[in-house]
């Protein structure tokens, strides 16, 4: 089976410079999205459930942000990473 999908990767550059921050993280934003290759076509001829319970046009989405804080703005928190995972398909 071939892999169907999307990624792209955007960084944001100093989020909260322009609300005057000492020193502002550095956030990048990471979306990837896969379709599965069973029961693939458009919207309207790829509905409903098949005998195995799948559904057509189903899709994972997951979207990743990553913040990274410097060292001089006086935290220990040094960033991490935010997910939100998002799985659909047509009935």
């Amino acid at each position: 089976p071939v892999v169907q999908g999307f990624v792209q990767l955007r960084e944001l550059g100093n989020f909260g410079a322009a609300a005057g921050a000492k020193d502002p993280p550095q956030v990048s934003l990471l979306l990837i999205a896969r379709r599965s290759c069973r029961r693939a076509g458009t919207r309207f001829n790829a509905r409903g459930l098949d005998d195995a319970g799948e559904v057509g046009n189903w899709v994972e989405t997951e979207q990743l942000v990553h913040i990274r804080r410097g060292p001089q703005d006086g935290s220990s928190d040094p960033g991490g990473w935010l997910s939100l995972a998002q799985v659909r398909g047509s009935i």
